[in-house]
């Protein structure tokens, strides 16, 4: 199931954003400061990103069975939604914002102190913008994380010039 929900970004930011909050959670994650989509950046995504006028969430939510381990689930759902990103972003005027980190290069060259070979396909997460997910997933959708059962949730976004979500939610059926 995918849900989808389509915002102003400035009032999205204005509601969402607590970039010190956040990113004090990514410091218990195994990939804080060694991947180059994740924090610590030099500079302010939102800055970065100030531009766009609409940002539309997507919830891409799934049950997967005990014979399936949460990462392998994820892993899966990530190959289709990162490609659906990348294509959408080819046939639109958008940039995909991804649920996790950036996926493109493994190990990510930044844990070698080399540089991103692709800097312009780094594509970054809410969570990496600053925006409380768990927030947004529970005011906008109703919806609660449940990291200690066998629901997945990703959620992933685009930023945009013109309302995308139609046309967003159409091309996201081809590839999930």
């Amino acid at each position: 199931m995918i849900l989808s929900k389509e915002f102003i970004f400035d009032e999205f930011v204005e509601k969402y954003l607590d970039e010190p909050l956040v990113h004090s959670f990514c410091k218990s994650c195994e990939n804080y400061n060694l991947n180059y989509s994740c924090p610590v950046h030099n500079d302010s995504l939102v800055e970065k990103y100030k531009y766009y006028k609409y940002i539309t969430i997507y919830i891409y939510k799934d049950t997967y069975d005990e014979f399936i381990s949460h990462g392998d689930a994820y892993l899966n759902a990530r190959t289709y939604i990162d490609k659906a990103i990348f294509d959408f972003e080819k046939e639109s005027n958008s940039i995909g914002l991804i649920p996790g980190k950036c996926m493109l290069c493994n190990p990510c060259l930044k844990t070698l102190d080399k540089p991103c070979p692709t800097p312009e396909l780094i594509r970054h997460s809410l969570e990496t913008i600053g925006f409380h997910v768990s927030n947004i997933i529970e005011n906008e959708f109703s919806e609660k994380l449940e990291w200690d059962s066998n629901i997945l949730h990703l959620v992933f976004g685009a930023l945009s010039n013109q309302p995308i979500t139609a046309e967003f939610d159409d091309f996201l059926k081809f590839y999930i």
